[in-house]
């Protein structure tokens, strides 16, 4: 790819010869075009490009996500967030479909926390964390974030941002998920945008039951579970008011800016 310049003549699109000018992120380009294109369509090939498609289709449904993880990172490899979801999960898409365990949906140079064991409580879901698992520098304005997916009904939610300091996150799930197969994540992000290698925290399993104190730590296994009625209370009200304060958070921060939560 080469850059056009404005010289003795102005800068150009289309075909010009053996060359085509194009413009790109703002920026107006040079490539040479093909003589010939071939395209043998090859069992190989088709099954390389159905699992590109995967990718490129499901970075597109988890945006709220990458918009907030990868967008530090994207920047500065000057590639949009789709394009570097789609680079960094090439080995979890494959013929046999998508491997949520191993995609990757945050990247950057954040201190991580350490996820324990999801729990589900009346349509929603907290998860507790280790802070600082790595004894690294960190920021008390870091936020941690969890991200849902639903792969039936294409759809992912990122809730908002929980102090570092709180040790546990948490986010109200829509009424129409129970039941469904819902994968989820979890990473942090600092300020300046920039976040942590994100964590697969595990599959939701609305309807299995735990013993009590299997909920806590970062020592479970990346499976989910619906809380125990002894310590459902409990998380009910921790689960609401972390709910409730990275709501008005939000709100706050679309008012001080001029626009409304929902704005872009």
């Amino acid at each position: 790819m080469a850059k056009q310049e404005k010289g003795i003549i102005d800068v150009y699109r289309g075909r010009v010869g053996t060359v085509v000018g194009y413009q790109w992120r703002g920026r107006w380009c040079l490539r040479a075009r093909p003589v010939q294109v071939r395209n043998p369509r090859t069992p190989v090939q088709q099954a390389v490009r159905g699992e590109f498609r995967a990718l490129a289709q499901l970075a597109v449904r988890m945006l709220p996500a990458l918009h907030r993880g990868l967008r530090h990172e994207a920047r500065l490899a000057g590639l949009t967030e789709c394009n570097l979801f789609i680079s960094l999960n090439r080995a979890a898409s494959t013929e046999a479909g998508v491997d949520y365990n191993a995609l990757t949906v945050s990247a950057g140079p954040v201190a991580p926390v350490a996820f324990g064991r999801a729990v589900v409580v009346d349509g929603a879901v907290g998860v507790d964390f280790e802070k600082n698992p790595q004894h690294r520098a960190t920021s008390a304005t870091d936020e941690v974030r969890l991200f849902a997916y639903c792969p039936t009904l294409g759809h992912g939610l990122l809730s908002g941002g929980a102090p570092r300091r709180d040790r546990r996150v948490a986010m109200a799930l829509p009424d129409e998920w129970a039941g469904l197969e819902v994968h989820l994540y979890g990473f942090v992000e600092d300020t300046a945008g920039r976040a942590s290698e994100s964590a697969y925290i595990g599959a939701l399993d609305w309807d299995a039951a735990v013993a009590p104190g299997a909920v806590d730590g970062p020592d479970a296994d990346n499976t989910t579970a619906a809380a125990p009625a002894g310590a459902a209370a409990a998380m009910r009200h921790a689960m609401s008011q972390q709910i409730s304060s990275s709501s008005r958070a939000a709100a706050g921060r679309g008012s001080a800016s001029g626009l409304s939560p929902c704005d872009g």
